[in-house]
């Protein structure tokens, strides 16, 4: 190698080592990759015992389990509206609270009150904290890794640009009826989901999709975050072609929803991803530029539902 181009090489290498040395993580976080496929970790709020948390993208804030409060040394000072998935109910809110996930240690962190009761988990790891970082979930290493949002380098590859309705992220995702009609979705990242993929009832009737799908292999009752009752349900059915950004995935089980109230009953929501589908891909989401960048990984091609055969 002459003198000239190993001088670029030598260049070229420092370059490099400079822009990875941005995507440094600033922590790393191990989290459990449980059998209804979410997402947990451990962490503590006021200087608590180790809580059992689910990591939820579909929460725009952090939440405790009012069953769990003998846990935590916590008081609420305020209400507020909770939207879930089938409807709205007033909650209390607990502010000034530390928060301590891996090394960070959040001050001033706000929770509210929600009952689980048939949950074994002892809270939720919504948006609040989560969008203080650029985050990448690897489901391979089950680690989760947070990046500093103000150095992180985006990766050079093609992103699915997020935008927020009701304070949660959407993404649009190409989806195939057996209509063989193609219909470009704006669709809930919601990994707190146990789910595949679900259209949303107001996408469902304004497009006569019960006329499409006039069989199901299943039919599933869906509670809420609102009030833990059963408020509807959704028609399990498979979608021929799912594409989301430049993967294209064939047969996917998914359903169509019937429920009358809540986030999956508004205009403009078309659906949600859950973690039953998300799990397929190492995920990183770029909070500071609003950009969610997909990996394909070991669970790609793993089954959807053990029942069936293909």
């Amino acid at each position: 190698m002459s003198y000239k181009r190993f001088l670029i090489f030598i260049i070229l290498t420092i370059s490099y080592s400079i822009v990875f040395s941005k995507n440094i993580p600033i922590d790393t976080i191990p989290f459990i990759l449980e059998k209804d496929n979410r997402i947990y970790t451990y962490c503590k709020v006021n200087n608590s015992d180790s809580l059992y948390f689910l990591i939820d993208t579909g929460a725009s804030d952090m939440v405790i389990s009012t069953n769990r409060l003998s846990k935590v040394k916590m008081n609420f000072d305020s209400e507020l509206q909770n939207m879930g998935v089938t409807g709205t109910n007033t909650v209390k809110v607990s502010t000034n609270n530390i928060f301590s996930w891996g090394d960070q240690n959040i001050e001033e962190s706000s929770f509210i009150a929600i009952p689980y009761p048939n949950e074994k988990w002892d809270g939720v790891l919504g948006l609040s904290i989560l969008k203080r970082y650029v985050i990448k979930i690897d489901y391979d290493t089950k680690q989760i890794y947070l990046y500093n949002k103000d150095n992180y380098q985006a990766p050079n590859k093609k992103g699915l640009k997020i935008t927020y309705k009701h304070n949660v992220p959407f993404v649009d995702v190409e989806i195939e009826t057996i209509d063989n009609k193609n219909s470009t979705l704006s669709l809930e990242l919601d990994t707190g989901s146990d789910r595949i993929i679900d259209i949303s009832t107001s996408y469902v009737n304004s497009n006569k999709l019960l006329d499409v799908y006039t069989t199901t292999f299943a039919t599933t009752k869906v509670s809420g975050s609102s009030d833990g009752n059963n408020n509807g349900v959704i028609y399990n059915v498979y979608f021929p072609k799912v594409k989301i950004a430049d993967y294209e995935l064939y047969k996917i089980p998914g359903g169509v929803a019937q429920i009358q109230n809540g986030i999956m009953n508004m205009n403009g929501v078309d659906g949600m991803i859950g973690n039953w589908f998300l799990k397929r891909f190492n995920l990183t989401f770029d909070f500071k530029n609003n950009y969610l960048y997909l990996e394909p990984n070991n669970h790609l091609h793993t089954r959807y539902f053990n029942f069936l055969t293909n």
